[in-house]
């Protein structure tokens, strides 16, 4: 139990650390080693797209306190990509 809890901490912090350099991290790096721990593939997917919410939001929030967020392309993105994501 304790190696699997050090192997998911080093795992995530890997894929933290290739989702900021290269733009991956959770499908290619989590969903895979989850599933080698006899997750069922739906906790695998939904773990990873926590974990990609959770980065994604402190990167926001991050880029709004230095002032490089733009609100407008954010809608002007996210509304049309909410429509044809269902």
């Amino acid at each position: 139990m304790l190696d699997e809890v050090v192997i998911l901490i080093l795992s995530g912090l890997g894929s933290g650390l290739l989702a900021g350099v290269l733009g991956i991290g959770g499908g290619t790096v989590l969903v895979p080693l989850l599933l080698a721990f006899d997750y069922t593939s739906l906790q695998a997917i939904a773990t990873s797209s926590l974990a990609i919410v959770i980065t994604s939001s402190a990167g926001s929030i991050q880029n709004w306190r230095m002032g490089y967020l733009d609100f407008q392309r954010v809608i002007l993105l996210g509304i049309p990509a909410l429509i044809t994501t269902q």
